[in-house]
């Protein structure tokens, strides 16, 4: 049953209306005269093609001209002139020589597979189809015997270009050539030295952007070759796996390892995103062919903080999202077992086991945790399910708990424990303290960024006890006995007090108690600080004679979840150095406060923290608590004031007996794993079935941050929205998830749409004024900083902790593939 039916035959063409006219030419066989390759007529601006020009052919003759017509006559419309397609310059092997079974890689011989027909005693007696198509199954071993010829970068080669442009015919320039094996060795890059064009470009980018050899010019003359010295495999190199170097390629010579079976070449659409592992806030552009089939390049130069840089995790990171592992469907536990449910029975689920909680137990024995990797209106969704739908103050980061970082270690020093500078302050400093951690490794574009400074000048204080990559550009490197280093920096600021080269302008106007702080510092004399730091006095007073010129814009960086050299009350010394100097605050110098997390940041404003509301703000600030409880309809002050003890304690003293954990894994980590396992009911909604899924009651599937819209905001503070490229295939976004646990669990958001969502938080953070970073005056209540007394007891903390972020678990194991 159909509306149309369209002859597809060759028929004789109806030139009523053309034929006759003396200014379109028509031949004898009844056929319009057009030009061959340009299908123009004699008169201007008319083309044809097809059975009209030919006469009776095939359909696809037919099509094939009308999309060559299609090119001239846009080429006609924009220019005047008519001119043929040009078909686009392509190198082939067989131009060189003939091609043979060597040719080929090494492939298993595979049979075709045959057609499934209707027996011909069945046939006689029936109109039923004869010849069947393939089953799924068959179908796609079928395509796996493709021999795959082609170039992955076939549709945006430059040189292809370049070639087509100018009308190069290789066919002139046969000669000699090199044959060279394709190498696959290192996990996320294939190098094939045949379609090298030897442009350095990749050389350059090692050397330049990022400092490292690993790729350079091997052999002289005709046999030179770009590769890594020694025939070593690029990842058994200092290569850092960013992929860089696949951006600056013109020729496909050095391309991605696709985590699928065929690596294209695909027509693709540009989809600007950010990246979603470090705080850095980097922009990547997707290339998407489908949702379920798209990889990640730089951006454009001009846009974001990183500048089309990439470092391995934002350019690979995306490939678990493809890997088949990712799940679409609810779960409830029956019988000891999660199995498949739909929507409204695992809704159900949680309903009826949060009503039982709440029955044996109170509201205040239940947790909500959320990923630092959620955006802000996901964070914002999650921590009103907490307090509003819930009614709990109990809502942290896992994150958070298992790093054992002070989050909040300059909330009474500065008001909060943001930013002071961004990415310009970082560009345009005299002067770089580097305090524990590896910012190359941490936070990799921007540490790139801050060593290419150094090589061309920029002073550097690295204060580290491991032998980082940036200690042979510093200018001064002390490297402390771990957790030594708050006792490190109390002896720099007791020898600045001792040359009298603190600010005493800005510490009397911007600050308060520095005259109690400063009678403490009597006791640390270099000596003293030496013996116990194992920094000689003599590097001490290098570093005093780097921080006394006034004029200087010093930047200060700090990870804040980097163990790696991390004591207790690090922040806080170098906050308070650099509050001595004068350096926050001010224009140019400031603490430039990292996270391995892309949404640290965006997850204070949300007020996703137990000391937080959304804003940022303080638990006790009385204006922002009535704005916010007047839109929640809900007496925030007496839900946030019953609250009494840490929510690690009440962990620890089993006092939680249910919890709602979106997108983190603690049952990875041993402490937390009996923990968990311990609960009398858990939901885990998260993106695969995780080891803390597995022990969950109910199991809902959420959006990936790649298929709905949200923000996330940098370190500094810079807010960006993320685009999605295809719908949920979970069938809905992780904020309508939220807002059908607020409904269910008696809680009416009332917010409509993403606009609304967003423009709500905006409207919480405008009320507090900070907006992700500090700027000018200090948000505590007399707007001054304030120096508070710390201790310097040695507590060094453990390197290493459990990964309980599923996504970076997956990451860390993928590039252990590259150090293998």
């Amino acid at each position: 049953k159909c509306d149309w039916i369209i002859s597809a035959i060759g028929q004789e063409a109806n030139l009523d209306g053309v034929d006759g006219d003396g200014k379109i030419q028509v031949t004898k066989w009844k056929t319009v005269n057009a030009k061959e390759g340009t299908f123009d007529t004699d008169r201007p601006g008319v083309f044809a093609g097809g059975d009209v020009v030919t006469g009776p052919a095939d359909a696809i003759d037919a099509i094939a001209a009308g999309r060559m017509a299609a090119r001239a006559i846009d080429r006609y419309i924009k220019t005047g002139v008519v001119e043929p397609f040009v078909d686009r310059f392509e190198s082939r092997r067989d131009n060189f020589h003939k091609i043979t079974a060597t040719d080929l890689p090494a492939l298993e011989k595979s049979e075709r597979h045959g057609i499934t027909e209707l027996p011909v005693a069945e046939r006689i007696r029936t109109f039923a189809e004869v010849d069947h198509a393939y089953d799924d199954r068959t179908a796609f071993e079928e395509s796996l015997r493709c021999a795959e010829c082609g170039c992955d970068l076939g549709l945006a080669c430059i040189l292809q270009d370049y070639c087509t442009e100018y009308g190069v015919d290789q066919k002139r320039f046969v000669g000699e050539f090199n044959r060279y094996k394709v190498d696959t060795r290192h996990p996320f890059v294939k190098i094939d030295s045949n379609k090298c064009i030897r442009c350095g470009r990749c050389v350059n980018t090692c050397a330049e952007i990022l400092n490292v050899s690993a790729l350079g010019f091997v052999n002289r003359g005709f046999r030179t070759i770009v590769k890594p010295a020694l025939e070593k495999a690029l990842h058994e190199t200092n290569c850092v796996s960013c992929g860089n170097c696949i951006d600056v390629c013109p020729t496909g010579a050095l391309v991605e390892k696709m985590p699928v079976r065929r690596s294209g070449p695909w027509k693709m659409d540009s989809v600007f995103n950010v990246c979603n592992y470090c705080s850095v806030g980097c922009n990547i552009t997707l290339k998407v062919k489908t949702p379920d089939l798209f990889y990640v390049t730089g951006a454009p130069p001009e846009l974001g903080p990183n500048r089309g840089e990439l470092c391995v995790r934002g350019r690979f990171g995306y490939q678990h999202y493809l890997d088949g592992t990712r799940q679409s469907k609810p779960m409830v536990k029956k019988g000891g077992k999660l199995v498949e449910a739909t929507w409204d029975e695992a809704l159900a689920a949680v309903k009826s086991g949060m009503a039982r909680i709440r029955e044996a137990h109170s509201a205040d024995h239940i947790m909500v945790a959320a990923s630092p990797k959620l955006t802000n209106e996901e964070l914002y969704l999650a921590g009103r399910l907490a307090r509003a739908a819930v009614g709990t103050n109990n809502l942290a980061s896992f994150h958070h708990l298992v790093n054992e970082a002070d989050y909040h270690a300059l909330d009474d020093m500065l008001g909060t424990t943001l930013a002071t500078v961004g990415t310009k302050e970082i560009e345009s400093a005299d002067l770089y303290i580097f305090l524990g951690g590896n910012p190359t490794m941490e936070n990799p574009v921007l540490g790139w960024q801050m060593k290419r400074r150094m090589r061309h000048g920029t002073e550097a204080i690295v204060i580290n006890s491991a032998e980082i990559d940036l200690t042979d550009y510093a200018s001064v490197w002390a490297d402390p006995r771990r957790g030594t280093v708050t006792t490190l920096l109390n002896g720099i600021m007791a020898e600045l007090v001792r040359r009298d080269k603190v600010n005493q302008a800005f510490l009397k106007d911007r600050t308060t108690n520095f005259d109690q702080f400063k009678a403490g510092l009597a006791k640390y004399a270099p000596e003293e600080a030496a013996s116990i730091t194992g920094v000689t006095p003599d590097t001490i007073t290098r570093i005093v004679d780097q921080l006394t010129n006034r004029d200087k814009k010093i930047v200060a960086w700090y990870n804040l979840d980097s163990r790696i050299d991390r004591a207790t009350n690090d922040l806080k010394a170098l906050t308070t150095l650099m509050l001595m100097l004068g350096k926050i605050g001010v224009d140019g110098s400031g603490l430039a406060l990292m996270s391995g997390e892309c949404n640290h940041t965006g997850m204070r404003m949300a007020g996703f923290d137990s000391r937080l509301v959304p804003s940022g703000a303080p638990l006790g600030h009385e204006r922002m608590l009535g704005e916010i409880s007047a839109l929640w309809r809900i007496d925030l002050k007496k839900l946030t004031s019953e609250s009494t003890s840490s929510l690690a304690r009440r962990m620890r003293e089993d006092k939680i007996r249910a919890a709602l954990v979106f997108g983190e894994n603690p049952a990875t980590s041993p402490e937390l794993n009996s923990f968990v396992n311990n609960l009398e009911f858990l939901v885990v909604a998260d993106l695969f079935l995780t080891e803390t899924a597995q022990m969950a009651d109910v199991f809902l599937p959420l959006s990936s941050y790649l298929e709905t819209e949200g923000h996330l905001t940098s370190w500094s503070g810079l807010r960006q929205k993320t685009n999605p490229i295809g719908q949920p295939v979970n069938g809905f976004s992780t904020v309508d998830i939220l807002k059908k646990l607020c409904e269910l669990l008696g809680h009416h958001v009332g917010l409509d749409n993403f606009d609304q969502l967003t423009s709500e938080l905006e409207f919480l953070s405008s009320q507090y004024g900070v907006h992700g970073r500090i700027e000018g005056k200090f948000p505590t209540p007399d707007g001054k900083a304030h120096f508070v007394l710390y201790s310097d007891q040695v507590l060094p903390t453990r390197a290493e902790v459990p990964v309980v972020l599923e996504i970076d678990s997956r990451m860390t194991a993928r590039m252990k593939l590259i150090r293998a």
